[in-house]
C-alpha cells in the first residue's frame, strides 16, 4: 500500500497563532518500511529527509527525499523558494492506505521544538471486499 503526506505551512511564521495554515505540497510514496511505521515515525522520517545530510540518510529517507524533490521541482508557487526544510510549526497530514483507497488512517502531526505532536487521527472501518462470481 502507500503513504500520502500533505504539508501545510503557517503563513505567519513569527506568530503562528495569528496566521492560517496553507497547503504547500503533497507526496504519495510506496514504501514497505513506511507502511509499518506510526504517523509520528513517518513524520520524523520526513523531517530527516528534508533536513539531514544525504550521507546520513536511510533508503526510506532517500526515497522520501527523491519523491519530495521530484514534486518540489514542479512547485508553481513562490519562485524565491528553492528548498523547504520541515521546521517547528509545520503540519503534516499523513494518510496510511491499507487495502483500498477508502480504507485508511489519517493523522495530523504538528512539528514542535522537540518532536511531533498528534493533533487528531481518523480511521475508516477495515475493508473487506467481496467480488461477485
Amino acid at each position: 500500500m502507500y503513504i500520502q503526506i500533505a504539508i501545510f505551512r503557517n503563513d505567519n511564521r513569527r506568530d503562528p497563532e495569528m496566521g492560517d495554515y496553507k497547503f504547500f505540497l503533497d507526496l504519495t510514496i510506496e514504501d514497505e518500511a513506511l507502511n509499518k511505521m506510526t504517523a509520528a515515525q513517518v513524520a520524523e522520517e520526513f523531517f530527516v529527509a528534508t533536513n539531514a545530510p544525504i550521507e546520513l540518510m536511510t533508503e526510506t529517507q532517500l526515497r522520501i527525499r527523491d519523491e519530495y524533490l521530484n514534486k518540489f521541482s514542479k512547485y508553481d508557487g513562490d519562485d524565491s523558494i528553492k528548498w523547504f526544510s520541515t521546521s517547528v510549526g509545520d503540519k503534516l497530514y499523513i494518510k496510511h492506505a491499507r487495502c483500498a483507497v477508502f480504507d485508511y488512517t489519517q493523522t495530523s502531526m504538528l512539528c514542535e521544538s522537540i518532536g511531533w505532536s498528534d493533533q487528531w487521527t481518523y480511521t475508516t472501518e477495515s475493508c473487506s471486499i467481496e467480488f461477485a462470481s
